[in-house]
């Protein structure tokens, strides 16, 4: 049971340190907004955190918005919910912005209270929206599943005693 327990702590350690970069990713639909909208655009986000250094990019790309951009921003509110704007961003249907986050915006994105939202002269609230959500790494899942592998081998174990 000991060289169990140790074989999965020496698996474990190494995440606990890796994960500097964190991504997010958000699609951007119009049934996403307050109030919902029947836009058939379609946008995507995908952002990047290092969490040792606080630098932040994101990259938003869009098409078949039924008017003209008037503009882009990341707002801070949770699902459903209509926010302030944190970061403009520059008009355009591609658009990459790099920046440093403060303590608290880093706390706010890694919850998933910011979204991403694109205005048009139809929609003026907003014509698509997208939550930022974070993306676990595919080594966090393989971790998950050893560890439950683990799990099950010390519980089968303890159960022939």
């Amino acid at each position: 049971m000991k060289k169990l327990f140790f074989a999965l702590l020496g698996l474990a350690l190494p995440h606990l340190t890796w994960a500097q970069l964190v991504t997010f990713n958000a699609t951007l639909t119009g049934s996403q907004e307050t109030p919902p909208n029947s836009s058939p655009a379609m946008g995507w986000a995908t952002a990047t955190l290092d969490t040792t250094t606080s630098e932040f990019s994101v990259d938003l790309t869009f098409s078949g918005l039924v008017a003209t951009e008037t503009a882009a921003h990341l707002h801070f509110a949770p699902l459903g919910s209509p926010g302030p704007v944190v970061l403009p961003l520059p008009l355009g249907s591609s658009v990459h912005v790099t920046t440093m986050l403060d303590a608290t915006s880093v706390n706010e994105l890694m919850q998933g209270l910011w979204y991403a939202n694109v205005h048009s002269t139809v929609y003026r609230a907003g014509e698509i929206r997208g939550q930022l959500l974070p993306v676990p790494e595919p080594s966090t899942y393989a971790l998950a599943g050893v560890l439950l592998l683990g799990v099950a081998a010390a519980v089968r174990r303890q159960r022939r005693s």
